[in-house]
């Protein structure tokens, strides 16, 4: 999982990161999982409909500095004007912890590349997790703040089948999500706004009803 950081404007507290986890790293491992239906629409798009869940945690060292106010540093009277020197706190490091556990539904469209049974394919689709969902931000050790408000992302699939039947396919392929909600963890240092980028694996099951 990955993130968009966006500092919370109405405090005094200064931050910066001072380690992240790297882009291919297992830190930013989650687990996401579908289950639905699919509607053929035609021979090559159909549509499908079902409930999501995503699950991952991540942890972030980051200074924090806090704004006290101001020293006085020269005169201070109309004539030789006043000078105001802001003053901080010294630098404080702390770990942070994002935990997310999100549900919700998802529909997507989907695109068959092809006549043939093997042949590739492209969803993409809105996801909404609802307010049932837990989202927390804190410092592992000390303060947390929550987040539950209904949030939605666009996803883009493909899918490549390894293996095919007359009822069933095992199919893998890359998976983008982007959200188009801000988490703002009221009381917070900073809002979040997540993306993910990961391999999908799914398996299609066909009815003969």
């Amino acid at each position: 999982a990955y993130h968009h950081f966006h500092p919370n404007l109405e405090d005094n507290v200064f931050t910066s990161f001072s380690s992240i986890p790297p882009d291919l790293s297992f830190e930013r491992a989650g687990v996401s999982a579908e289950v639905g239906f699919i509607q053929p629409l035609s021979s090559r798009i159909y549509l499908k409909l079902g409930a999501s869940s995503m699950y991952y945690r991540q942890n972030f060292k980051l200074e924090q500095i806090t704004f006290s106010g101001y020293n006085l540093v020269s005169g201070s009277d109309l004539k030789t004007g006043v000078t105001l020197k802001p003053v901080f706190n010294q630098p404080k490091e702390e770990t942070l912890e994002l935990k997310i556990l999100d549900f919700g539904i998802h529909t997507s469209l989907g695109f068959r590349l092809g006549a043939r049974p093997k042949a590739a394919m492209i969803e993409t689709g809105l996801k909404t997790y609802f307010q049932l969902s837990s989202r927390s931000l804190g410092v592992v050790g000390g303060n947390s703040f929550s987040e539950g408000k209904t949030s939605y992302a666009l996803s883009i699939n493909g899918r490549i089948p390894l293996a095919v039947s007359q009822s069933s396919q095992f199919l893998i392929g890359p998976s983008i999500t982007y959200g188009l909600t801000n988490w703002t963890f009221e009381g917070g240092p900073f809002s979040v706004r997540p993306y993910q980028k990961g391999l999908g694996f799914t398996y299609i099951f066909t009815s003969g009803i």
